[in-house]
């Protein structure tokens, strides 16, 4: 059984600093991913799946939906030895997945090692 906590500040006893609860509940990463190229994850919160579809092309999709397709998000990999990759596009940004493209420093497609996504927004 789940319990509800309900607030609208939280409190820092040591320092007496306070932040409105919405600012924690609103702020939050509401799906994370750590995962390789190879499709191995890591770590995650609220993904069901993820799966590679070409060359630097990979996509997850979300246990539970985000209310609208316009949540931020953030991508970024890391490439050990290889050289830099960056971050090329989303190809397709809905409310159960997230699509992207990661590339070279010269713009072709490219594989990197690992992936590091947060997502953030209201679920539906």
């Amino acid at each position: 059984r789940m319990s509800t906590i309900e607030t609208q500040n939280f409190k820092d006893l040591a320092t007496s600093k306070s932040v409105d609860a919405a600012y924690v509940t609103d702020g939050t990463a509401k799906s994370l991913l750590t995962c390789t190229s190879a499709g191995v994850i890591s770590s995650s919160l609220n993904v069901s799946s993820i799966s590679d579809d070409g060359t630097g092309d990979v996509s997850m999709s979300f246990t539970s939906a985000f209310e609208a397709a316009t949540y931020t998000s953030q991508v970024s990999c890391y490439n050990p030895g290889i050289g830099s990759l960056r971050f090329g596009s989303f190809n397709v940004v809905a409310t159960g997945s997230l699509d992207w493209l990661t590339v070279n420093a010269s713009g072709s497609d490219r594989d990197p090692t690992y992936h590091y996504v947060s997502v953030f927004g209201d679920l539906a």
